[in-house]
């Protein structure tokens, strides 16, 4: 029975691969095991030296890997330009369109009816073909190739005749058809891994938003309220240092020719400190550089213990989230098993055309490539999907995030708690006047549900009717807080 052509060719491989493999892991450079032969066997350049086992006199041949050999395993570092290169590419440039931010009017054109002959007929222009097309396109040659070659094969017509010594490039169905379903499994994996991972990141990035929000407004309504060192230049220093915090976030997590122009600018426009500003610049680690401005600037504040604690709980939170999106940033999916998929995808969709050339009969079998173009390109672009989402971080919106979330608000709140303590310190403070800000017993109130009542000694404790008098009569609501701290 005649061999196949192709499936000659893969033997081939195989067996140069195979050779290859064994090669690498045969080396005499190694010390040798204690298992091994006595040192007099040590000075023989043999490749291949022999394993002596305990209780038998039957000596085994035993591969000695070499680190030497091994070294291209390792994974390299790119250089600056090599990256400067990438991301001038589409596929790089393409990610800063991806950064969608829905309200709800576009909540409503996602789900209008035409979508679907919008989304087909835009098929060609879809930032994910483009990034594949040109492996769409090699292999619609490959398929061409197969088609033309078998064609003239089949008639007769290969010059030289050499339709007598070269067999037609065809190979069985039912291998493909056994290793879909693992290709499957891969790719369903991969996916999913790559998804949970943007998944991930988004979280990270709303805890980030949160706890900065929690963070200034606690620190702000409560500094305002008793403490006589939150100045409004410190409630400004903290404002800067929580928004530095998240901006350093996002510079961490994206390349620096892509991102360190735009923060300096940052630095230079946005912190009004120009000592933080200069020293979170020259820091090696800027978040946490970050973090440790808004622990100083609370402890120049002068909080009430428990609120000191609690305010701490959000620095904690924030360190946490940051932790999250280095994790995500410095540990991908294993690079093997990553490689492993694309080369199986690849081996699969290439030798695919030699297996559908005598089911796909239409047009002289010519129907073929186009019918390998869709399917390669849809499973061409699960493959670049998963590899655009698992690192997730250029691909979210983390510069209006910074912006919009988190500066916006968190500077509406301290320039409110600012114009709060001015108009205190004027005497012209007004209830109706004074939104968001609680009241003395309130805050009182609340401290003393968390507080332990019974370190307090009787004839001081707040409910007494006497001490509540006393308070109605501070219209600023400053003499309460000193006593209480006192007590507490």
């Amino acid at each position: 029975m005649k061999l196949d052509l192709s499936v000659s060719w893969m033997f081939i491989l195989i067996s140069v691969g195979d050779f290859g493999i064994i090669s690498a892991f045969v080396s005499p450079q190694l010390s040798p095991s204690p298992l091994t032969t006595p040192s007099s066997h040590s000075h023989q350049p043999r490749r291949c030296r022999r394993l002596l086992l305990p209780g038998r006199t039957t000596k085994l041949p035993m591969l000695t890997p070499s680190r030497n050999n091994l070294k291209e395993l390792e994974w390299t570092k790119p250089t600056e330009e090599q990256v400067k290169h990438w991301l001038k590419q589409y596929g790089e440039v393409s990610r800063w369109y991806r950064q969608d931010v829905f309200d709800p009017s576009d909540w409503v054109r996602s789900r209008r009816p035409t979508r679907f002959v919008e989304n087909i007929m835009s098929t060609w222009k879809s930032g994910l073909i483009r990034q594949i097309s040109f492996y769409v396109e090699v292999l619609a040659a490959v398929s061409a190739i197969v088609v033309i070659y078998n064609n003239l094969h089949a008639a007769n017509r290969l010059p030289f005749g050499l339709c007598k010594f070269l067999p037609m490039m065809k190979i069985p169905l039912l291998p493909f058809n056994l290793a879909a379903g693992s290709l499957g499994l891969l790719l369903t994996f991969r996916t999913n891994v790559c998804y949970q991972r943007w998944n991930e990141g988004r979280s990270a990035w709303g805890k980030i938003i949160n706890d900065s929000r929690s963070l200034v407004r606690m620190a702000c309504i409560w500094g305002q309220s008793y403490s006589k060192t939150a100045t409004p230049a410190l409630l400004h220093q903290l404002g800067d240092a929580v928004c530095s915090f998240s901006r350093s976030v996002m510079n961490r997590t994206l390349p620096k020719s892509e991102d360190e122009t735009n923060f300096v600018k940052y630095c230079q426009s946005h912190v009004k400190d120009e000592i933080f500003a200069s020293n979170l610049y020259n820091s090696s680690h800027r978040p946490t550089r970050a973090l440790a401005e808004i622990t100083a600037i609370l402890v120049q504040m002068d909080l009430n213990p428990l609120h000191q604690i609690e305010v701490e709980k959000m620095v904690t939170e924030l360190c946490s989230a940051l932790g999250v999106c280095e994790r995500i940033l410095t540990s991908p999916i294993p690079t093997f098993y990553s490689r492993h998929t694309s080369r199986f995808l690849a081996f699969w969709l290439f030798f695919l055309p030699m297996a559908l050339y005598d089911t796909i009969a239409g047009w002289r079998h010519f129907a073929l490539i186009p019918v390998m173009m869709v399917l390669g390109g849809f499973m061409l672009g699960i493959e670049e999907l998963s590899c655009q989402l698992e690192e997730p971080f250029s691909i979210l919106p983390m510069s209006r995030m910074c912006e919009d979330s988190i500066r916006a608000p968190i500077m509406d709140q301290v320039e409110r708690s600012v114009q709060q303590m001015e108009e205190s310190e004027n005497g012209t403070a007004s209830t109706n006047g004074m939104n968001g800000r609680i009241s003395s017993n309130d805050m009182i109130d609340g401290l003393v549900s968390t507080a332990s009542l019974e370190s307090i000694p009787s004839h001081k404790k707040i409910g007494s009717t006497e001490n509540n008098k006393a308070k109605k009569k501070s219209p600023q609501g400053q003499n309460y807080s000193n006593s209480f701290r006192d007590d507490i």
